[in-house]
């Protein structure tokens, strides 16, 4: 491979190319119309009611979706919601209404949306590249879910396959609505422009590509035609990269094909040249880990070239969070290949983190039999004991039990952490702070733990949910603290 021809495809990142000289071929090799492993792209149920919607983001345009109503949704309820994003280069036809429908079967509302330039949503010019506007079509589609009648805006969550998995971590960094997040063979399309996979791009390579996009605006400034990049191959070819044969299976078959109306398979997956590089001023793991409390689940292949990615995102990420590899899977293999795609880890997931707040059957016979309830939390190995009081956000706290949270020190006697939702308050409480008291701070929707004594009073918007019993010093020593806390059946 010529070096003119390596820096060509290092540079024009969709999730549909990266081949660098030194990119592992760990992927199996694929024949065309390979559907294997129950793949199928194109599922539809005989359970889930699909509309086509739109809606506006906040630059005021319309994306485009489809949303996926399960048959058995139970009338006058709020339900949890998902909404699904498409790998990078490719619409919601193509893996996301798969995700959408399989989860609309297990009881969640969910759309799947295109993201703005590509498929049916506005943009101009096509596949262009703005991973800033690709992050908030996500928080329009919460604006969306969470303005039906039929949806808990307090549960919505998101799934993002491929690129997308990037720019819903880019939007949950900004959009505490987004209650939970899974990203499905993720790709940081940040890293991947700047370095490609395993870091294969050279400094020198990512400059000349740089100033070809810079030398091609002045062209298209002055009227020449758009040039596009990237993205997979339209002839299949014997000397073909294992990663590139990958995605030619699905994205140049029947397989996965599809081409929006309007549009030209010519040019289905290629990103425009001039906007490509947008995607090197795109950092979607900075701060990823102030995410928490809120859940995070990357789901890779064991095969995947770009398990890198979740794995670098599951260790800069703070708890709760889980990886999670599939054995014998590659990259777009979890696209749909629905006997690999591990759709019951999905449902696990959401159907925990998006719970009602409805406190379960077991927790309502505990306040039934008692006017308090026992909690422990577990601080490195140390046990603290502490009761919550009766009360409407005592109730909503223990529903929420078990959590994982990152306690830090505020003005030197308080332990917080944000919880995944906000808690219900009625009345006030009264009275100077003690050590020991569990409190929370409706503002800023934080659950807040007194280590010592001071001169605060208890202000607007601060209520305690209980005292700790035993077991204090162990939160009194600086932050941040790793703790889990859980009810203690009597």
């Amino acid at each position: 491979m010529t070096t003119a021809r390596r820096s060509m495809l290092t540079a024009f990142t969709t999730c549909a190319m990266l081949v660098a000289a030194g990119v592992p071929t760990n992927s199996s090799t694929v024949r065309a119309q390979d559907m294997s492993h129950g793949a199928d792209n194109f599922y539809e149920s005989d359970a889930v009611i699909v509309q086509k919607v739109t809606f506006k983001n906040q630059y005021q345009m319309t994306v485009a979706g489809n949303l996926f109503i399960p048959k058995e949704l139970k009338p006058g309820a709020k339900h949890p919601a998902i909404a699904v994003g498409h790998p990078m280069g490719a619409v919601k036809e193509q893996s996301a209404n798969l995700y959408a429908t399989k989860m609309a079967e297990q009881g969640f509302a969910t759309l799947s949306l295109d993201l703005s330039f590509w498929g049916e949503s506005e943009g101009q010019p096509r596949n262009a590249v703005s991973p800033d506007i690709y992050s908030e079509d996500f928080s329009a589609a919460v604006d969306f879910l969470g303005t039906r009648p039929f949806v808990d805006r307090e549960r919505i969550g998101a799934i993002g396959i491929c690129g997308s998995g990037s720019f819903v971590i880019s939007a949950a960094k900004i959009d505490p609505r987004i209650r939970a997040i899974a990203t499905v063979s993720m790709y940081d399309m940040g890293a991947a422009s700047r370095h490609a996979l395993n870091r294969s791009l050279t400094l020198e390579q990512r400059t000349k590509i740089i100033a070809d996009a810079a030398e091609q605006r002045y062209a298209e400034f002055a009227g020449g035609e758009t040039k596009y990049t990237g993205g997979t191959d339209h002839e299949l070819t014997e000397s073909m990269h294992a990663i590139q044969r990958e995605f030619y299976d699905f994205y140049r078959t029947s397989r996965g094909e599809f081409t929006p109306q309007g549009s030209s398979p010519l040019l289905t997956t290629h990103p425009t040249l001039t906007s490509n590089v947008k995607f090197m001023n795109f950092y979607p793991f900075n701060d990823i880990e102030t995410i928490s409390p809120r859940p995070m689940l990357f789901i890779t292949g064991d095969r995947a070239h770009s398990r890198e990615f979740s794995e670098d995102a599951f260790r800069l990420a703070a708890e709760p969070k889980e990886l999670h590899i599939v054995a014998n899977a590659g990259h777009v293999d979890l696209y749909d290949r629905v006997n690999l795609i591990p759709f019951d880890k999905l449902t696990e997931f959401f159907s925990k983190h998006l719970k009602s707040t409805t406190e379960p059957a077991t927790v309502s016979r505990q306040w039934q039999e008692s006017d308090h309830m026992k909690i422990r939390i577990d601080v490195d190995g140390k046990v603290v004991t502490a009761s919550l009081e009766e009360s409407a956000a005592s109730r909503e706290f223990a529903a929420l039990l078990p959590l994982s949270l990152t306690l830090t020190d505020y003005a030197r006697i308080e332990r917080i952490a944000n919880l995944p939702r906000k808690l219900t308050i009625e009345g006030t409480t009264a009275g100077p702070v003690k050590a020991g008291d569990i409190a929370y701070y409706a503002p800023w929707g934080n659950l807040a733990i007194f280590a010592e004594d001071g001169d605060a009073e208890y202000a607007r918007g601060l209520v305690r949910l209980g005292r700790v019993e035993t077991g204090l010093p162990a939160l009194q020593r600086p932050g941040p603290l790793k703790v889990r806390i859980e009810r203690i059946e009597e």
